[in-house]
């Protein structure tokens, strides 16, 4: 089945009613326009001041950022594995699911500026496979995608890694924080799962989730 960024939509349409009231708050203050009014109207002596629809060129014109945080796939158990969190690899199956996510998101046509990763290793190989399904670009490490990951931290990450599309890999519950601080939608990002938000520039907290992807969809 092709997964299409429609089919997707339509999922993440399902989610919880916060959610669904956080996305329609954010629609209607997206629809709405400024009403301009006509200088033939407005000079008159008396005229009555009508306002009329602006044309494309009186719009501001308004850049919006897409960006997705992608979890890490399955890794061992935490409490089994013997070495340190941060060594803590995928599972030989969760390897699998992530390579099966990343396919998913090259069909759909993700193309992103950056990917940005944790140094944790579970993270590492999640990016890895994704910039591998996507013929790039290389994944980048940066310290603050580490667990405890904040809003506060992600406005300094996006200032050091631009782009108009923006992949960060990392951990929960960090991820599922940042969606509720982002959109006001309280949902959970499970591992291999990945949320795509769309922003009205970096540093925003007024943005959209568009939708959320776990990954028994994207297989």
């Amino acid at each position: 089945m092709k997964l299409s960024e429609r089919a997707l939509r339509s999922a993440t349409a399902e989610c919880t009613p916060s959610c669904r009231a956080s996305r329609s708050a954010v629609h209607r203050v997206a629809e709405e326009r400024p009403r301009v009014l006509s200088p033939e109207l407005t000079n008159r002596p008396g005229a009555r001041r009508v306002p009329r629809e602006p044309t494309t060129e009186q719009l501001p014109q308004r850049r919006t950022m897409r960006l997705y945080l992608f979890r890490h796939g399955p890794a061992g158990d935490k409490h089994a594995w013997k070495g340190a969190d941060a060594e803590r690899p995928l599972t030989a199956e969760g390897a699998e699911t992530t390579r099966a996510v990343c396919a998913r998101l090259a069909e759909i046509g993700l193309v992103p500026d950056a990917i940005v990763t944790s140094p944790y290793v579970r993270s590492s190989q999640t990016a890895d496979a994704l910039a591998e399904a996507l013929g790039g670009p290389e994944p980048r490490v940066d310290e603050r995608l580490a667990p405890g990951f904040s809003a506060d931290d992600l406005d300094a990450v996006l200032a050091d890694h631009p782009g108009d599309e923006v992949v960060l890999v990392g951990h929960d519950p960090d991820f599922s924080a940042l969606v509720a601080e982002l959109t006001g939608a309280h949902v959970r990002v499970r591992k291999g799962g990945i949320v795509r938000i769309d922003l009205p520039e970096p540093g925003s907290r007024d943005g959209l989730l568009v939708w959320l992807a776990p990954p028994r969809l994207m297989r």
